[in-house]
């Protein structure tokens, strides 16, 4: 079979990566820049094409991509003109939307907000409030223990996950250091990281984090 996906690389590029799956082995077979036509035709003509190549040397059984609505119309227009192949809509693209509606529920979007914000906002302030973050949570839990809060990338919701836990997994130091600064005059504490110090904040991100 063959898994396509594209992404967004750091100099903001589109790049459309392509995995032939053959057995238990995956193998990656080209990662090129997006073409700027992205409507449904242009996607299938574009995804023909690869097939096409590929099946010259292998038996494919099946194509997977994700199901944005080009994709979706790429797949359809490929399916009747390759019936022998299953196209397929991407299960963890499926996943990502089913978690981004869940934590739009009016019980989770609030303490949602407010983490990814506090985890945005403090990662930014490398120069003054995480270093003292870390300081504090060493002063907790030793130097072995990680010091890292993780931001969430765009689409997947698996960051959001690990950015919910690496809070978590320090809460007493992160509620401690909202404590100590943000009641300091003059001080200009992160206004995103007051969260921290309510009770109330850490007991809805703990079921929001297991809801994921």
């Amino acid at each position: 079979g063959l898994i396509v996906d594209t992404w967004m690389n750091v100099s903001k590029v589109h790049v459309e990566g392509v995995i032939l799956k053959a057995g238990d082995g995956f193998f990656a077979l080209q990662a090129d820049e997006a073409d700027f036509d992205h409507h449904g035709l242009a996607v299938a003509k574009g995804w023909e094409k690869l097939i096409i190549r590929i099946r010259k040397d292998f038996l494919l059984k099946y194509f997977l991509s994700d199901d944005a609505g080009q994709c979706g119309r790429g797949r359809r227009i490929l399916a009747l003109r390759h019936p022998y192949m299953l196209f397929i809509r991407c299960w963890a693209h499926q996943i990502n939307l089913m978690v981004a509606k869940l934590l739009d529920l009016a019980g989770f979007s609030t303490v949602c907000r407010q983490a990814i914000l506090a985890a945005t906002k403090i990662v930014a302030s490398s120069s003054k409030w995480l270093p003292q973050l870390k300081s504090v949570v060493q002063e907790f839990y030793g130097k072995k223990v990680s010091t890292k809060i993780f931001t969430v990338a765009e689409t997947r919701w698996n960051t959001t996950q690990q950015c919910f836990a690496s809070q978590l997994r320090m809460r007493a130091a992160c509620k401690n250091f909202a404590q100590k600064f943000q009641d300091v005059a003059d001080s200009k504490f992160l206004p995103a990281c007051k969260v921290w110090a309510d009770d109330d904040f850490w007991k809805s991100l703990e079921e929001a984090e297991l809801l994921i």
